[in-house]
């Protein structure tokens, strides 16, 4: 007997959680590295 409940749909949300967090970390390096002289995308 597992004390987890059974999932109801296709996420939870703390897969909604970290799916943002990791949105937001993305798209912060992706723009700091568009305006900024860097080694990959801003040369």
């Amino acid at each position: 007997m597992s004390h987890h409940k059974p999932r109801e749909g296709a996420f939870k949300l703390n897969d909604v959680f970290t799916i943002k967090m990791h949105v937001v970390l993305a798209t912060t390096l992706l723009f700091y590295d568009f305006f900024h002289k860097g080694i990959a995308l801003g040369l």
